[in-house]
């Protein structure tokens, strides 16, 4: 059990400590360092870079290498963006607490030039209800160890590395039994597009009312003349939706409603 449940395993945690590194190496100028954490993470399909682009950018600094000098100069905007977000951050980790650093890195605080796309990235994922809450909790107990890891009173990024990184290279299972990972009878939220395909003992339908759930008389809508979707939600979507909602449930459904919003109406 404790081997499955291995934080440092987990995808998310592995892409922030690589960026954690990455932004350690550009503080200190270590060009070699950071090319190489650049060269690793930036192969991470969270980043949307086409291969063709990540071949030039390793083509061109395969001699000298200095791959963040190269970004800030590319042609390409995303490149660009990146390098500076990547230099920005770095600075900031200079004087802000460690919670907020994790915070620019996992996507929690849009930053200057950009927000980092690890969020977006496991939020769209189909397991979202399991493993990126797997993720913000696995970063939750890493920050409590680190803090009881560090020398000063405030633990930085460079502990919380350090940390890590030790962890890593004496094969320590760190063990997440939190309720997030270990409860077997945890709440998951879900759209019901996301609860496609899924089942669960018991489910819970919210907001079960017309207003919310009728079509839409408003919205954007595709010319009635090209037949790229229905010219607008109709009553059989509406039916197919509450159909999925309802099928989702494999003992229990509870259909929720109020009688009045928080506007009397």
């Amino acid at each position: 059990y404790e081997q499955q449940s291995n934080i440092l395993e987990h995808p998310a945690v592995v892409q922030v400590h690589t960026l954690n590194s990455l932004l350690i190496a550009v503080k200190q100028g270590n060009t070699t360092l950071a090319s190489t954490l650049l060269a690793e993470t930036l192969r991470h399909p969270m980043w949307k870079l086409d291969p063709k682009l990540l071949w030039s950018l390793a083509t061109a600094n395969h001699r000298s290498s200095n791959w963040l000098d190269y970004m800030l100069r590319s042609s390409d905007e995303n490149l660009s963006i990146i390098a500076q977000w990547l230099l920005w951050l770095a600075n900031e980790s200079a004087w802000q607490p460690l919670p907020v650093i994790i915070e620019y890195v996992v996507g929690l605080r849009a930053g200057e030039h950009m927000t980092s796309p690890l969020r977006e990235y496991f939020l769209g994922q189909k397991t979202v209800d399991t493993d990126y809450m797997h993720a913000l909790s696995a970063f939750r107990l890493l920050s409590g160890m680190v803090n009881e890891f560090s020398r000063t009173s405030t633990a930085n990024l460079e502990d919380f590395v350090t940390f890590v990184q030790l962890a890593i290279d004496t094969n320590e299972i760190i063990a997440d039994e939190s309720v997030f990972v270990s409860g077997k009878d945890a709440v998951e939220l879900l759209t019901v597009h996301k609860a496609k395909g899924l089942e669960f003992d018991t489910v819970y339908i919210i907001d079960a009312t017309d207003n919310n759930w009728k079509p839409s008389a408003g919205g954007r809508k595709s010319p009635a003349n090209l037949p790229l979707q229905p010219n607008g939600d109709d009553a059989d979507d509406y039916a197919r939706l509450m159909y999925v909602a309802a099928t989702r449930a494999k003992r229990s459904l509870y259909a929720a409603s109020y009688l009045e919003d928080v506007n009397g109406k």
